[in-house]
């Protein structure tokens, strides 16, 4: 074996081995059976294409695809190795019929198959005929009935044709549990197989998983990985339709990007690989079909679009990057969608009864022909990957035959058929279990490589160092500088807090941001969530925004979400000290408002006497705070005064029904401010009208709505009523409106309601908020950046103009544009 070392040089071009390839090589030249699991970027092909130089009879590897044999063999031959060739069903009989004879000739060393060779006679003939030395069995985890992708042909080789027992046996597979390794043993009846298990850690890899909430957040993160990448990178995607969407997309973005999947002609995907291959195009979009064997070592990026069937099926794929042993990244794009196409394709591929029987009857109405699994699934109107399983299931129970061309035929069309699918149900509980690993490890906030490696029985103890969880690279929504806490972030962070200690786990983070935004979409007002005390309770900000701070609060081991198909949103044990505790809590963009009253204490009327509740509530919670030590809003917000002072509870279960009066505070203050209540003179009478009806009268003509009045109530409105209200005050030219509407506009997110409140500013001459409107001119949403220009317009804000200016040049949206240039041009005329 001194000579290995000279062969690797001076027949592969290699000057050493990769971790486990010698050790490989050895135990094959000195006729061991052997089982490597060795991971994706190891050199499998290596093990056997250099000892078939050196053995003296013929190497034949057991492959399942046909590319992947061609790519091979094209791959030797570049090297200057012409003893390979392959057989297989895309060769027209003449071609084949002269492969045999050459391979008799002993003109070739090594020859790759599809398992479905073994059945053809002369095949069979061949194998008597020749010396075997070696027979390989690639991608050997389709032996295990346990393994990812099961094929029966694969698992009965050895008893179909035993002559292959004559040989040394090499079983090689990138990915296979030990379950699935054992399987493979019993299987093949080898139980003394040695196994090397190669290191499954690749520390130049790095991993990183996006969980986002829609498609369009997926592509946008996807352009800007991709605008970013240095080097090569490989998209996966789930389905060639995916695929062409995701390449039609990047397209569209100016990102030349290569398509391949199994549906294009052989032409259209030998151009695509030999374009990336040769670094013509450096993205490609791809289906799984593309990779297999593929030798590409400065791929810097794998990024997977949609979530994979499994952790065996993603660390596959994703080890194609950074070959090199140069640093590389693996990226998950993840949404909830995902979970039910994988579902989708799970039902395809255990397929139940009736779909089972249509097979059948397909099958039998065509014998004694036999057909390909592609015509059945055209016949019968069924995906190809329903046919291939019902084939499968069919084949292992001996209710069809498999011809060399790779098609089926039924072979007992005269008995009814009986089926046993327990294995089938068992192969379906493995899929669900794989795939619920593989969205464990998209949700759960531990370490990536651990939890692969740990999934293929490697110990690993972390960090890492090298994943989005162990670098502690923040998430894109997340803010990465220190935060101070407001009274507007506390009160914020609390009613989420306690919307998910409420809702116990029963929702997830989308459901609960909607029914605190205050939606009324079916998804909320079907479980009543409505009626729920917590709906609305942020309804001045929009449901994107809520997530955000939920995605905050989950950063901050506050809140956690399950790791399941529909993950659910829970309060930590974190989270629930919180709550209990008056420490405030900070969230982004809830900078402390300064200058102007709280939205829900902005007072309307003349100011109340020093008798009144309100004043000897706030007196009360000065005192309080200055002895606890705490800022005033930790004793009680502003917005539990006003309630208090509207409500005027005399009980403590009246009084618990205020928001924010949880248990703690109940007893803390509630005989305090139960006393205050009950000494306060009773409140004056206010007669209460429909404002809704009186608006709509004065819409179609009728007396205008009493302006006091309205602005008393906005408190108690929706947000599509807020949203009214506001542009009433302003058609009513309620010029003592423009305060509160300038606290709104402090306190609101929700890109809507900026823009109505930015406009009702504007024309009511709030000059007062045109530094809060000038701010707005940076949002990322172009209908409030808008808004702001037309204000500022109204207004005519010098301050403004250079910023207007440039964003008539400059802005990305050519509405945002249009209206700056006009805020100009009337700043201009009117200031000089």
């Amino acid at each position: 074996m001194n000579d290995l070392n000279q062969t690797l040089r001076e027949q592969f071009g290699f000057t050493n081995f990769r971790a486990g390839q010698r050790e490989v090589i050895e135990n094959i030249l000195a006729r061991r059976h052997t089982l490597a699991v060795l991971p994706t970027g190891s050199g499998k092909s290596l093990c056997y294409q250099l000892p078939a130089q050196q053995l003296p009879g013929l190497t034949l590897v057991v492959s399942p695809l046909i590319a992947l044999m061609h790519d091979q063999v094209a791959s030797l031959t570049r090297r200057g190795i012409t003893n390979a060739t392959f057989l297989s069903s895309a060769l027209t009989p003449s071609e084949i019929g002269q492969r045999y004879h050459e391979i008799e000739q002993g003109k070739y060393k090594l020859v790759y198959i599809a398992p479905e060779r073994c059945d053809a006679p002369r095949f069979q003939q061949l194998i008597q005929q020749r010396e075997l030395s070696l027979v390989v069995i690639d991608e050997a985890h389709c032996i295990s009935q346990w393994g990812h992708d099961f094929r029966p042909h694969y698992r009965t080789l050895f008893t179909r044709l035993p002559a292959l027992r004559q040989a040394t046996l090499l079983a090689l597979t990138a990915t296979a549990t030990t379950e699935v390794q054992n399987d493979i043993a019993a299987a093949l009846d080898l139980p003394a197989l040695e196994r090397i298990i190669a290191d499954f850690n690749r520390p130049n890899l790095r991993f990183e998983c996006f969980h986002l909430d829609r498609r369009e957040d997926k592509d946008a993160r996807l352009i800007e990985l991709l605008k970013a990448n240095t080097g090569a990178a490989i998209v996966y995607a789930n389905t060639r339709r995916e695929a062409q969407t995701v390449q039609q997309t990047l397209l569209s973005r100016d990102i030349n990007a290569l398509l391949y999947h199994a549906g294009l002609v052989t032409a259209e995907r030998t151009a695509a690989q030999e374009k990336f291959q040769r670094d013509e195009c450096p993205i490609i979009v791809a289906t799984v079909a593309f990779g297999l064997g593929i030798d590409k070592p400065n791929v810097r990026r794998v990024i997977h679009y949609n979530l994979p069937g499994s952790l065996e099926n993603y660390y596959q794929e994703a080890g194609r990057a950074g070959r090199d042993g140069a640093s590389a990244t693996c990226t998950l794009l993840y949404v909830q969608s995902d979970t039910r196409t994988q579902r989708f394709l799970l039902d395809q591929a255990f397929p139940a009864a009736p779909a089972l029987y249509r097979v059948y009857d397909l099958l039998r109405a065509a014998a004694p022909l036999a057909v390909s699994a592609s015509d059945l699934a055209t016949a019968g109107q069924l995906p190809e990957i329903t046919v291939s399983a019902a084939l499968h299931l069919f084949y292992e129970q001996h209710w069809l035959t498999l011809t060399q061309e790779g098609k089926y035929a039924a072979v007992q069309t005269d008995a009814a058929l009986q089926l046993e699918t327990t294995a089938l149900s068992q192969r379906r509980y493995r899929a669900n279990e794989r795939l619920r690993q593989m969205i464990a490890y998209a949700l759960e906030p531990s370490c990536r490589r651990a939890r692969i490696l740990e999934y293929f029985g490697q110990r690993f103890t972390p960090p890492c160092g090298n994943c989005d969880v162990c670098d502690h690279a923040p998430a894109p929504t997340i803010a990465t500088v220190t935060i101070a806490a407001t009274e507007k972030s506390d009160r914020i962070a609390r009613a989420i807090l306690q919307a998910a200690a409420d809702f116990n786990g029963r929702l997830g983070r989308t459901l609960i941001a909607e029914a605190l935004a205050g939606s009324h979409s079916k998804r909320v007002t079907q479980p009543k969530l409505d009626q729920s005390r917590h709906h609305g309770a942020l309804r001045l900000h929009g449901r994107e925004r809520i997530r955000d701070w939920i995605d905050e609060l989950i950063a901050r081991a506050l809140l956690r979400t399950t790791a399941e198909e529909f993950p659910l949103l829970c309060l930590t044990e974190a989270g629930r000290a919180a709550l209990t505790e008056a420490t405030p809590l900070p969230l982004s963009h809830c900078e402390e408002v300064q200058a102007a009253p709280p939205v829900v204490t902005e007072p309307i009327e003349t100011p109340p006497p020093a008798d009144s509740l309100l004043e000897r509530l706030q007196l009360w919670r000065r005192e309080k705070a200055v002895a606890l030590n705490v800022p005033p809003y930790v004793v009680l917000h502003n917005s539990m005064l006003s309630a208090i002072t509207e409500q005027r509870p005399r009980t403590e279960s009246e009084l618990s029904k205020i928001k924010g009066i949880g248990t703690q505070r109940l007893a803390q203050f509630g005989a305090d401010l139960l006393r205050l209540v009950v000494a306060s003179a009773p409140p004056p009478v206010v007669v209460t009208h429909d404002l809704r009806l009186q608006i709509e009268i004065w819409r179609q003509g009728g007396a205008p709505p009493d302006a006091q009045t309205l602005l008393a109530k906005l408190n108690e409105f929706d947000h599509t009523d807020l949203i009214v209200a506001v542009n009433v005050l302003k058609d009513l030219h309620a010029h003592e409106a423009a305060p509160r509407l300038h606290a709104l506009l402090r306190e609101t997110s929700n890109g809507q309601l900026l823009g109505t409140l930015c406009e009702a500013l504007g024309q009511l001459g709030e000059t007062a908020a045109v530094a809060d409107v000038i701010k707005l001119l940076d949002d990322e949403r172009p209908g409030v950046r808008r808004a702001a220009a037309r204000a500022l317009g109204r207004l005519r804000v010098r301050a403004a103009l250079e910023r207007l200016a440039t964003m008539a040049q400059q802005d990305a949206a050519e509405s945002v544009k249009l209206s700056a240039r006009a805020a100009a041009w009337l700043i201009e005329e009117t200031t000089g």
